[in-house]
């Protein structure tokens, strides 16, 4: 329907074409208008003429930019055809806009727009594409889509022989090849970027060492890495989240959560709180596990290399630090020495020599305190031993009572006393292990 903006009884109101008459004032542009006469059609309906009571000289002055209360003084029919409101027929082009100045048009309002070859500019009088759309001025909004409340259907659908390519929907959701974004910005395909602008998809990343501060190694890379799988697994078909992440196809990667525990700033929660993770920064940490091996490697290369050397070579090296080993049969087995000094041999019997201290663990030495009234104390090892080990118990102190170890099992033993202690009886303890225990039988 095409219709004007009609006062009566100093009321607006839009009127339909087919019911203007004689004496009805509708709402004009006031300043630079080019024409008296406003050609107008109602689809097949009727078409004609309305003209307006306004000298021609008052229409073609240049000016407000507003509108103005003009009269119908006369109405022509001039017989039906199917018309539009802007019909630009063969290769002519059409701008749309009042001039302002020399190179700015303002707006156009029109529908059931028809344009059989050429383009339209709106905002400039060069159109160099089926739609030109040129600025005002400089900081003006160039194209403004202004969706009404409630809008359900896309407020921007680009297609290519009728296959979206560039869709804007009604949450504000951006699809590229998708017709149906699910997040802010969707993409069905491969995400190119080009940083260095040689047309090739280069994936860098900005890691410039003038914009880093507080860099510091990851610590244990190795101890960090063992905690992680890497798995193969399937996308959950139920879930529609996995529509587009390649369902059907047998994938291999890292679970999220495994990651969030060592290295949370590689994982991001997605706007539906699934867990994403950023797997290009792994590469920090793994490299950091192939440093730590190569520091390894590279001692044990050196322990190896000495191995070659017997014990009488190393005779009257006053100054070596190394771990040997005796391929030769004759002499130590094994000797570790540090500045010319042995501080841990194995000799050709088995026997050990150690000149510095023996530092025990938990399980292998400790104390035990049996409160004051009790009559004994339990010990666990932390983890168990092949088999119950031999234990010896020293009092830190002097009692009356005599005292016992009993309940000797592969995950600790107890000590128990005769009778309770009137004071609180510290124990140490030591404990070890004999795969081959010997026992020997009483005399006479």
């Amino acid at each position: 329907m095409i219709g004007f903006l009609e006062k009566k009884n100093n009321e607006a109101k839009w009127q339909k074409v087919s019911e203007l008459e004689l004496g009805l004032e509708i709402a004009v542009p006031k300043g630079r208008v080019f024409s008296p006469y406003f050609n107008i059609g109602a689809h097949s309906t009727g078409s004609g003429q309305v003209s307006l009571d306004c000298p021609n000289d008052d229409v073609l002055v240049e000016g407000e930019g507003d509108v103005m209360w003009d009269e119908i003084v006369s109405i022509e029919k001039v017989g039906e055809e199917r018309v539009y409101d802007i019909e630009v027929d063969g290769t002519h082009n059409f701008v749309a806009g009042q001039k302002m100045g020399e190179t700015a048009f303002g707006g156009i309002f029109a529908h059931n727009t028809y344009i059989t070859a050429g383009n339209l500019g709106v905002g400039t009088s060069t159109p160099y594409a089926n739609i030109s759309v040129g600025g005002q001025a400089v900081g003006s909004t160039l194209l403004a889509l202004d969706a009404i409340s409630g809008q359900t259907a896309p407020i921007m659908d680009v297609k290519l022989a009728s296959t979206t390519k560039f869709i804007i929907d009604s949450a504000g959701n951006v699809g590229i090849a998708d017709d149906a974004p699910d997040y802010k910005l969707d993409v069905k395909g491969t995400i190119c970027q080009d940083t260095d602008g040689n047309e090739t998809c280069d994936g860098t990343v900005t890691s410039d060492a003038q914009l880093k501060v507080n860099v510091e190694e990851i610590s244990d890379p190795l101890a960090m890495l063992g905690q992680l799988r890497g798995v193969y697994f399937d996308w959950d078909e139920t879930n529609p989240v996995t529509e587009y992440l390649g369902r059907g196809t047998r994938q291999v990667g890292v679970i999220a959560q495994e990651v969030e525990a060592l290295f949370p700033s590689l994982v991001y929660k997605d706007l539906l709180g699934y867990r994403m993770v950023d797997y290009q920064k792994l590469v920090s940490p793994l490299i950091g596990g192939v440093n730590e091996l190569n520091r390894r490697l590279t001692l044990l290369e050196g322990i190896v290399a000495s191995s070659t050397a017997s014990t009488s070579d190393l005779q009257g090296a006053a100054s070596s630090t190394g771990f040997f080993f005796n391929q030769n049969g004759a002499g130590n087995l094994l000797q570790l020495q540090v500045e010319g000094s042995d501080v841990f041999v194995v000799n050709d019997t088995g026997d050990l020599l150690i000149t510095g201290r023996i530092y025990a663990g938990r399980d292998t030495a400790g104390s035990a305190m049996v409160r004051r009234d009790e009559g004994g104390v339990q010990v666990t090892f932390d983890k168990p031993y092949p088999e119950a080990p031999r234990v010896v118990i020293t009092p830190l102190g002097l009692t009356d009572a005599q005292y016992a170890v009993t309940e000797k099992t592969a995950d600790g033993f107890r000590i128990v006393l005769s009778r309770p202690s009137a004071t609180d009886l510290e124990f140490d303890w030591i404990a070890m292990y004999q795969p081959l225990p010997t026992l020997y039988g009483s005399i006479g």
